[in-house]
């Protein structure tokens, strides 16, 4: 669903759209970093016939009330692991094509409700024990600390969680980022008092029915004003419809949209960003992580003078110029000893990586060895660091 003219720029400027960003130029997804989000294909195709099952049950409700109850299910931390259960429900929800007049104002009908559904969502083999953090680790973006989820059920995703705002900026979507980073916060700031989780030694797969002060936290979180227009500004950046139910975070019915809970949202920006950036922006803002990175590692206890070259090139002492066209990834000092590493991504093939290192050798054992780093740094100002 297109932003309208007069909504909130959801650049984060405050202004209207069409005083904002209105004509900036849009980006084309491509498939150069990942595979398009509305290419992918699911991993649960295993659960059409049994979300049509549940549709015959989710119909007789008003989509409201059994939109709440199955966000509420599906926030609820110890849940987590029953991920196929989960994104069965979301699949249902978004698929029915028509509801009733049937209500879920009480707790009583909440749980009316769940006894109805949760026959048809057993616990099976597929399911795996995956991490139930809700909020409990953070991220820093702009100096602003944001609450995020790690059990996702994909791999690495507190690495993605690094690399996203490094990312966002060198798109100038920052505006995007924090949007979703909002909504997420707002949604996990609301639900966490009351999503208690299970003592870690007694935690097991399990999809179970949410308490009744989580229930009433939910529908909280739905009548809050900030939440709805949270939801609006990311469901204009997370809104996509043609995509895996494991990737989709709204649903759209009569023209209006409705959010569903997937612990993946930030996961799945990233996704998208990458979708977005040229090879040269992709290449561009790992070397941006991994020099904040590397900065704050090496650098943590003396901030007088860095410790770290990022992307350094060899140059010859007696000629002052680069000895070969490569960049190393970066170069650190610590305790008198010197870390060099090499991406063998910016290198052409395994006879380039080993030539570079010959070179690096040879400069070093006859004193003609320096390091300097001539990659432009906004943070210092650019110029040549040695």
């Amino acid at each position: 669903m297109a932003i309208g003219r007069n909504d909130s720029c959801i650049c984060g400027s405050g202004k209207k759209y069409k005083k904002c960003c209105i004509n900036k130029p849009l980006r084309k997804a491509s498939n150069t970093n990942t595979v398009l989000i509305d290419e992918c294909i699911s991993d649960f195709e295993y659960i059409e016939a049994t979300s049509k099952e549940l549709g015959k049950i989710i119909s007789l409700y008003t989509i409201d009330d059994v939109t709440r109850a199955i966000f509420c299910i599906n926030s609820w931390a110890d849940n987590r692991s029953a991920l196929a259960q989960e994104l069965t429900l979301n699949h249902s929800l978004s698929n029915t094509t028509k509801f009733g007049n049937r209500n879920i104002k009480q707790y009583s009908e909440f749980k009316e409700f769940f006894d109805a559904i949760s026959i048809y969502l057993p616990i099976t083999y597929r399911e795996d024990l995956t991490l139930n953090d809700f909020g409990e680790v953070k991220i820093i973006v702009d100096g602003e600390t944001y609450p995020v989820v790690i059990g996702t059920g994909h791999e690495q995703v507190y690495a993605v969680m690094n690399f996203l705002p490094e990312l966002a900026e060198v798109l100038e979507m920052k505006g995007e980022l924090k949007a979703v980073l909002h909504y997420n916060q707002k949604i996990i700031n609301m639900l966490t008092d009351s999503n208690i989780s299970s003592p870690g030694e007694d935690y097991h797969i399990a999809f179970e029915m949410p308490s009744e002060q989580f229930w009433v936290a939910a529908n909280s979180l739905f009548n809050s004003k900030e939440f709805v227009e949270l939801s609006k500004h990311a469901f204009q950046i997370m809104g996509y419809q043609k995509c895996p139910i494991e990737m989709r975070h709204f649903f759209v019915y009569k023209k209006e949209y409705y959010p569903i809970y997937n612990a993946s949202i930030l996961v799945d920006l990233y996704k998208k960003l990458l979708s977005l950036a040229t090879v040269e922006e992709f290449h561009h803002h790992i070397r941006l992580t991994w020099g904040k990175l590397i900065e704050n590692t090496f650098n943590f206890s003396n901030n007088d003078r860095s410790r770290v070259l990022i992307a350094p090139r060899i140059f010859n002492k007696d000629t002052g110029k680069p000895f070969t066209n490569n960049r190393l990834a970066f170069m650190a000092v610590s305790e008198g000893r010197v870390l060099v590493a090499i991406d063998k991504g910016d290198f052409d093939n395994p006879e380039s990586i080993d030539a570079e290192i010959m070179a690096f050798n040879l400069l070093h054992e006859s004193n003609q060895l320096r390091l300097c780093e001539t990659y432009y740094r906004k943070e210092l100002k650019g110029g040549v660091c040695i």
